[in-house]
């Protein structure tokens, strides 16, 4: 990754000698001309002026290690997670007038917006997009890409494993969650891998001299079911339709399978 900083030793022993770094850091090698050299992470540099000017003349914040072979890629590092506002958020307790007046609080936490993001060193918080490179992205998805590598979740969300053309970056959604009307729904394994592919479909276009490393915070209600598995979202209120394929069920052990009361069933039976 783009994190590492070279330096002559000379200048290396003058900024130990100010205060600005650490001794004893850094790995040593001579260059191509002989001369003494140290290369630093950029964490093991302390914040000062040296760390600004270092971030502020290198493209990503620092340079390549030299110490990385020649037929390996770099890489770009992002981080996932997500965050929801809710129109009104109140505390059990207020303040109270001179009359004992309080201020009327409602009933429920009103409109949520969920936003689900991407973040890296490099970029920052999301990744800015012009209108040039949205135009690149989408030839590139629409040459390379059209169908989605997760059609099931394509389907589910979209209607269609086919890609739509990109309109904004993805890597951060505004997302109203909730039912009811002009809300989307909740979160869930299918929209970020949605997500996730669009970034994704956004770096290849754009970086193509780069591989990736994609960290998610990743919670158990993002986790995805069996297609066919008994999930109360997916079951009908009336009578008719498609339902889920029913499957046997092999009784494995009394916990977890058994009641106290008796069972027909016993250890080792299956039931249709």
């Amino acid at each position: 990754m783009h994190r590492w900083c070279q330096m002559e030793l000379k200048d290396f022993l003058k900024y130990v000698d100010e205060g600005l770094l650490v001794p004893e850091k850094g790995y040593r090698y001579k260059s191509q001309e002989g001369l003494e050299m140290v290369e630093l992470h950029i964490d093991e540099i302390p914040d000062s002026e040296l760390l600004t000017n270092i971030n502020l003349s290198v493209p990503f914040g620092g340079n390549l290690s030299i110490r990385k072979m020649p037929e390996e890629k770099p890489l770009l590092s992002f981080g996932h997670d997500e965050c929801i506002f809710r129109q009104y958020i109140f505390t059990l307790s207020a303040w109270s007038g001179p009359r004992g007046e309080q201020a009327i609080i409602p009933k429920d936490e009103g409109n949520g917006l969920m936003i689900p993001a991407f973040q890296s060193r490099e970029f920052g918080f999301g990744m800015k997009l012009s209108l040039m490179e949205i135009q690149k992205i989408n030839q590139f998805r629409s040459e390379k890409r059209p169908l989605y590598a997760e059609a099931e979740s394509a389907i589910k969300i979209n209607g269609t494993a086919v890609k739509q053309p990109l309109t904004d970056s993805p890597f951060v959604l505004f997302f109203e969650y909730g039912y009811g009307y002009g809300k989307e729904g909740y979160w869930t394994y299918d929209h970020m891998c949605l997500q996730f592919e669009d970034c994704i479909d956004a770096i290849q276009a754009l970086y193509p001299e780069f591989d990736t490393v994609w960290l998610f915070d990743h919670s158990c209600g993002h986790d995805r079911g069996r297609g066919d598995g008994l999930s109360v979202g997916n079951m009908r209120v009336n009578w008719g339709g498609k339902q889920s394929r029913v499957r046997d069920t092999e009784i494995k052990e009394e916990i977890g399978y058994l009641g106290p009361h008796s069972p027909l069933l016993k250890v080792g039976d299956i039931k249709e």
